[in-house]
């Protein structure tokens, strides 16, 4: 779970509508708007990396535990 943020994230999105200062639904009033959007955190210091290396540390003691 600690590992999730390494890859960036990626999401796309179209919208559809129509325009103009009058209430007239036709072809010279609409139009299509399309976003691209990339999310990726990487100026998180090491705090990831301490958060992992602690995940692990964790494990090691619940595996020694069983």
């Amino acid at each position: 779970m600690n590992k999730s943020g390494i890859l960036p994230e990626y999401r796309s999105l179209v919208d559809y509508g129509f325009q103009g200062t009058e209430y007239s639904f036709n072809k010279n009033q609409d139009y299509v708007q399309a976003s691209a959007i990339l999310t990726w955190n990487l100026f998180s210091g090491f705090q990831k990396k301490a958060k992992i290396r602690q995940s692990e540390f964790e494990k090691e003691i619940i595996d020694k535990k069983a």
